[in-house]
């Protein structure tokens, strides 16, 4: 990945948030912006559970940086929404592990979603 962490010392941490404050991307060659991606399987069906869902749009996720000629770790920005806040110390688990630990930037909402049965919906942006 080609960015660096940034944290401005007049500005409030993340602390262990498990996010970066901001990341500078420099001179890339290629950028890749993923949709939201939903969990939503191959045959059309939803999974059953937060964590379940949370998983198959990372899977998802995965799929289109693949597509992209790219993968996880070229990720720099990700956006998430989810139904219910009650969701938010799972969904910041499964980031990390997703992730490897690496810090990104990151946006969490808790939003209502397209279809009632879906839990979670997470866009990226990607840099290589």
């Amino acid at each position: 990945m080609l960015a660096t962490e940034i944290a401005a010392a007049d500005a409030p941490a993340s602390g262990a948030a498990g996010y970066a404050q901001a990341l500078l991307v420099e001179a890339p060659t290629r950028w890749l912006f993923v949709s939201g991606q939903v969990p939503l399987c191959l045959d059309g069906t939803t999974p059953e559970g937060f964590e379940a869902q949370c998983r198959q749009a990372w899977a998802n996720v995965a799929a289109q940086l693949r597509a992209g000629g790219m993968d996880l770790g070229d990720i720099v920005k990700i956006s998430a929404f989810i139904a219910d806040a009650s969701h938010g110390a799972a969904f910041r688990a499964i980031r990390a592990d997703v992730l490897g630990g690496r810090r990104v930037a990151a946006t969490t909402v808790i939003a209502s979603l397209f279809d009632p049965r879906w839990l979670v919906e997470i866009d990226v942006t990607a840099a290589r």
